[in-house]
């Protein structure tokens, strides 16, 4: 007799659930959620990235008892942005401003008028962003019961950490309740290649995927050969039958300041409003593309990572490929990271 997980989570009001990249967070998530729903509960899943989010909300069912978003986007749906002090200093607004404003609101608000915004249950995908001493206190006055006595559950990696400086104050406030830990460990989305080499310290119980092609490192001399072996890779992959909207550009940087814009890769954006096309391959920052995943992955602009920072970087941005992976990288990025 076999339980599946989203039942098992189900037999737990506080859940903690903490697996690696590609170990299947946000499938579960989402099917916990759907479960729940259909047991007439109502249902706030929320993510810290939007596209994330955007990818959720396309995977469950519409109905009014499940409300999937990023969690700046659900303080701003209550308390309006100040735009000129958000353009002043963005991620300060976004980190600390805006939810305290959010939080003085939800907390001053009469109890009948509380009543109506509560949910019976919290999914928070990409907990470790989400782990944040004032995002707590504003969920805890959205929860009925609070986070004491209502009903919740965070999936998290701590090694996906590039946000939340408050990520410890945060998880000693969850593991504070009463609460039952999980931990997925077998890699459900990668080929062992791509995980080991991605995942460097990462210890995985096992891949559900069979072995695949290594990790293509490509090196260039300087711009014009950059473009040339871009343009290289994506004829190969072509004559391979890979249809371009299958590929995804990870960079840290935005697609106007990237090496692909300079040697005028046409691209399809991931922003509002994208809409799939299969004729162009998927231009995304590594931070953006948090959560999500591609057949083909190629990550450029990895000369801006600062060293310290490689291998987080390197973990986020290679275990979003399912297939291939490519890493492009200067001559001068590979002699100092040949161990890479």
């Amino acid at each position: 007799f076999q339980v599946h997980p989203s039942a098992a989570l189900g037999m737990n009001d506080h859940l903690i659930v903490e697996g690696g990249a590609g170990t299947g967070k946000t499938l579960l998530a989402a099917e916990y959620a759907r479960k729940q729903v259909e047991q007439g509960r109502k249902v706030l899943y929320l993510t810290y990235n939007k596209n994330l989010a955007h990818h959720v909300v396309h995977a469950l069912p519409e109905t009014d008892l499940l409300k999937v978003v990023n969690i700046h986007a659900l303080f701003g749906e209550y308390v309006p942005v100040d735009v000129p002090m958000m353009k002043e200093n963005p991620q300060r607004y976004f980190a600390e401003i805006l939810p305290e404003v959010f939080y003085d609101h939800i907390s001053n608000l009469e109890q009948e008028s509380l009543d109506k915004l509560q949910y019976d249950l919290l999914v928070m995908d990409e907990g470790q962003d989400i782990s944040k001493p004032i995002y707590l206190y504003s969920l805890d006055c959205l929860l009925k019961g609070g986070l004491e006595k209502g009903r919740w559950v965070v999936f998290y990696d701590e090694k996906q950490n590039i946000y939340n400086p408050e990520y410890q104050d945060g998880m000693d406030i969850l593991q504070s309740y009463a609460h039952t830990s999980f931990r997925l460990f077998v890699n459900c989305r990668n080929t062992v290649q791509i995980g080991t080499y991605s995942a460097k310290g990462v210890a995985f119980g096992g891949f559900l995927r069979e072995n695949g092609e290594e990790v293509g490192r490509i090196s260039y001399a300087d711009d014009h050969d950059f473009a040339g072996k871009i343009k290289e890779l994506l004829k190969t992959l072509r004559g391979g039958g890979v249809s371009m909207g299958d590929v995804t550009f990870l960079s840290p940087k935005r697609y106007q300041n990237s090496k692909l814009s300079q040697a005028g890769v046409a691209v399809n954006e991931l922003k509002d409003g994208f809409v799939p096309d299969e004729k162009r391959p998927v231009y995304a920052t590594i931070q953006g593309f948090k959560g999500l995943d591609a057949k083909v992955v190629i990550l450029c602009d990895v000369d801006a990572l600062r060293r310290e920072k490689f291998s987080q970087y390197m973990y986020i941005a290679g275990t979003r490929a399912r297939t291939l992976l490519y890493i492009v990288g200067s001559q001068d990025f590979w002699k100092e990271h040949e161990n890479a």
